[in-house]
């Protein structure tokens, strides 16, 4: 079609999972993704094995505007902002492997965060809001999707902010979000 790629299956062309729109997906490649993974489908389908599928058709049918005010909201949760002072050690792998991040979203979006070391009162200021804002309403309405799904995993947006400029891998990213989690198991089991 003119505004992208149709995929068929047998008979029938594929159509989204809420409102039965006819499926279009913005490029050839990802078309061809998501032929792979119907191919992979066995008799039943198991949509947990068909992420890529999940994601576009969301991003066909959701608002862009919902995934930009979820991501907005994201700002004041941002899991890298928040720092414990102690343990030191917990401390020390927060800064080297956080600051590096949030140098990265300043030098690449011109967004300074700021850090707290507590939950409560803290809140992102809302000039620091409205430049994010004006970052988000550059990028095309499926990279804000996976964007919100990323985030919504690692509890930040600036994890999925570095792996959309290739700042960090998957490894990485999940190590970035998992810091916390990762350091505790560490040393407590």
């Amino acid at each position: 079609t003119d505004g992208g790629w149709q995929i068929g299956l047998d008979d029938r062309i594929l159509r989204t999972q809420q409102t039965q729109t006819v499926f279009v997906c913005p490029s050839e490649p990802l078309a061809h993704a998501i032929c792979l993974e119907w191919q992979m489908q066995s008799s039943a389908l198991r949509p947990f094995t068909m992420p890529l599928t999940t994601l576009a058709m969301t991003a066909q049918e959701e608002p862009r505007s919902s995934f930009e005010e979820l991501l907005l909201q994201t700002l004041n949760g941002e899991n890298l902002c928040y720092r414990v002072t102690k343990p030191v050690a917990l401390r020390d792998i927060q800064e080297t492997t956080w600051d590096p991040l949030l140098d990265f979203f300043h030098r690449q979006w011109g967004i300074k965060l700021p850090l707290s070391q507590g939950m409560f009162d803290f809140k992102i200021p809302e000039e620091v809001v409205n430049q994010t804002k004006e970052k988000l309403d550059q990028l095309d309405h499926h990279t804000m999707c996976a964007l919100f799904h990323l985030a919504k995993t690692t509890k930040s947006l600036v994890i999925p902010v570095a792996l959309l400029y290739r700042e960090l891998d998957i490894p990485q990213a999940v190590a970035a979000s998992l810091l916390e989690e990762n350091y505790l198991k560490s040393q407590w089991g």
